[in-house]
């Protein structure tokens, strides 16, 4: 089983497949990522390719891993070549999924469309939450793949290209919690009420959320701002997730959200953490006028 892309979340899934005894082979563009997997670090990522059945791809986006496929062989199943499952966590577009599942099967590989939650610790921990679009065929060539990296926490949505619908929704009510959330804080204290006081009330309250039990407690409030998820990588989801709506489908809140997230890329620069959000709020409201936050 090979890795190939071992940013924040790539590494940590090859850590997974290492420990599960299963890494052949782990690929990075940038040689100092790939040195630490040591006798597994390869070259290149067709030595990836040649040297297992399954590889997981872990890329910042669609047009890398198309660039990645290239390296992949043709005739799998065919003249001895054994047949590839790619298991593609990479965000992207349910249409982009489906456009580089064609790209593998017309190669005689299987193509699982398999995006992935949770961030980089949940990564190193074996604890994703992993959405899958993809066959039976592919699912059953990669369930070793995905037990190593989630811990059985895994979900089969349908064909390829709805796990890539639902890692998107899920990224954009993610961008949404973390907005209201921050919100609510501000006008919370505008009543007199602790940040610290106001998340005890609604952590045990219908309201609470993954933002207001884990994120803000833990990295906004603390001041760390360390939550290792950039904040390019969100605006990017919900550009992602706008833009691909399905024809004749409206989101009105959402295309808010979109203007919420795009605003903030005017005081929050895309390599720094999302959790910074909280401090661009006062900044992006005003932007919306003197009503929008007194």
């Amino acid at each position: 089983m090979g890795v190939i892309g071992l940013g924040a979340m790539g590494a940590g899934m090859a850590g997974r497949v290492a420990q599960a005894g299963l890494l052949s082979r782990a690929y990075d563009i940038d040689p100092a990522r790939t040195a630490p997997f040591g006798e597994a670090a390869a070259n290149s990522a067709a030595e990836v390719f040649e040297a297992g059945t399954v590889v997981l791809l872990s890329l910042p986006g669609a047009a890398q891993v198309e660039s990645v496929l290239t390296a992949m062989p043709a005739h799998g199943g065919r003249n001895g070549t054994a047949a590839i499952t790619v298991v593609d966590t990479t965000t992207r577009s349910p249409q982009q999924a489906r456009d580089l599942a064609r790209l593998v099967t017309a190669a005689g590989h299987h193509y699982l469309d398999a995006p992935v939650s949770g961030g980089a610790l949940a990564a190193e921990q074996g604890t994703l939450r992993v959405m899958i679009g993809g066959d039976d065929t592919a699912l059953a060539g990669a369930r070793q793949a995905l037990e190593a990296i989630s811990g059985g926490n895994h979900v089969h949505v349908g064909p390829v290209g709805a796990g890539s619908a639902c890692k998107l929704m899920n990224n954009i009510l993610y961008a949404a919690n973390l907005v209201t959330v921050g919100e609510a804080i501000y006008v919370a204290q505008a009543h007199g009420v602790a940040p610290t006081a106001f998340l005890d009330a609604l952590n045990g309250a219908s309201g609470r959320s993954v933002a207001s039990e884990l994120v803000y407690p833990r990295f906004v409030l603390s001041g760390g701002y360390d939550s290792r998820f950039a904040i390019g990588l969100i605006r990017r989801d919900v550009e992602l997730a706008i833009s691909s709506l399905p024809a004749g489908c409206r989101a009105p809140v959402l295309e808010l959200l979109r203007t919420v997230w795009a605003q903030s890329a005017a005081f929050i620069a895309d390599g720094d953490d999302t959790t910074h959000i909280f401090e661009a709020l006062p900044a992006i409201a005003d932007a919306h006028g003197p009503e929008a936050h007194r």
